[in-house]
């Protein structure tokens, strides 16, 4: 008795494969051919012309300026970067707008300090347009900072930078030099300007043959690939994995931050901004509290009027809050203990406030 036709269910979904991978290859082909007409009339843009930087460092003080684009045209915004890394011993004092009054720049971007690698980073940019063509001359920019002598630094370490006496200098950098182009051609006179012409057709030519294949393959390739993905794997998706519960991701991130050694190289600063950083965001993931964007006295007024985060000795919370704001604030400096301390606090503050929590889910 001759065999019938095999209709398992592994010939059929081999059967049902097949077709879906004949109607993708179908689809690419097309796909393909689309993007083969289009690329036809791709013109390339030009790069946009590169920046300038001067840079100048004196001891732990870094300083950089950039001027970006360095050849523009009549018109075209150039914006002027200054950028200043100093430890946190330091204040600094940015150039304002009257260093580039000729100019007639606007101030732009102006962020508050921020914790950085050495310390603390400060910023500010500056716009202009020309008016005129030739080469500009962007001047040198002055950065004053005052703290402790650079040499204590290095010289005494023992001693602490708040107690040396502060001293104000200034760091400059090189100028910088922009390319202003006209608009007008060569052979152009102000005084006698050219009559309206026809309308314009854009130059002939476009990409050689091989680059349109390459692209119309990339184009093919990125449409028809997810697609042969997702009707291959259709019917065996997984459900994303479940999300990490909050007090799960802060002691995690605090067990992380206790490994390394936030004493050498000062960084105690940096290690209490991410300390308070955990715990704020925490009190967000966990409780709904806004909490990275509230002061320490708006923090505390919402914790306490929310009965969940606020399982916890209230003294011990401010006091844990405000000795991480005197160091990163005050510039103070505090000992080992202290740091050991601090974590344990923020530990402490996680585990029972979720302890807390999950014992009123269980009850409701």
């Amino acid at each position: 008795m001759p065999a019938g036709p095999d209709r398992s269910p592994s010939n059929t979904r081999a059967c049902a494969a097949a077709s879906r991978f004949r109607e993708v290859v179908g689809f690419s082909l097309a796909a393909a051919c689309i993007a083969l007409l289009l690329s036809g009339g791709c013109q390339r843009t030009p790069a946009e012309p590169p920046g300038a930087v001067s840079r100048a460092e004196r001891g732990p003080i870094r300083l950089e300026v950039s001027v970006a684009p360095s050849k523009v045209q009549i018109g075209d915004v150039v914006t002027v970067c200054v950028s200043v890394e100093a430890p946190e011993a330091y204040a600094i004092e940015l150039p304002d707008e009257s260093a580039l009054k000729e100019f007639d720049a606007r101030r732009t971007n102006d962020p508050l300090p921020r914790p950085w690698a050495r310390g603390r980073l400060w910023q500010r940019s500056f716009t202009f347009e020309p008016a005129a063509a030739g080469r500009l001359t962007v001047p040198v920019l002055t950065v004053r900072y005052t703290g402790p002598p650079l040499s204590s630094l290095a010289a005494d370490e023992a001693t602490p930078a708040a107690t040396q006496p502060a001293a104000t200098s200034e760091l400059m950098t090189e100028p910088l030099e922009v390319e202003v182009l006209s608009v007008l051609k060569p052979d152009d006179n102000p005084a006698r300007p050219r009559d309206i012409t026809g309308t314009l057709l854009p130059p002939g030519g476009g990409w050689p043959l091989w680059q349109r294949l390459a692209v119309a393959f990339l184009v093919a390739f990125g449409l028809g690939a997810p697609l042969v993905v997702y009707l291959a794997l259709r019917g065996a998706v997984r459900p994303p994995p479940p999300p990490v519960p909050a007090e799960v991701w802060a002691l995690a991130e605090l067990e992380r931050l206790a490994g390394q050694d936030w004493f050498a190289g000062q960084r105690v600063a940096t290690y209490y901004y991410r300390l308070t950083e955990i715990v704020r965001q925490y009190i967000e993931r966990k409780f709904g509290l806004a909490a990275p964007e509230m002061t320490t006295e708006e923090f505390l007024v919402h914790v306490v009027r929310h009965p969940d985060a606020a399982r916890f000795d209230p003294v011990r919370l401010r006091l844990f809050l405000e000795a991480c704001d005197i160091v990163k604030y005050a510039a103070f400096t505090p000992g080992v203990d202290d740091a050991r301390a601090a974590l344990e606090t923020a530990r402490a503050y996680v585990r029972e406030t979720a302890a807390a929590a999950a014992a009123k889910d269980e009850a409701a």
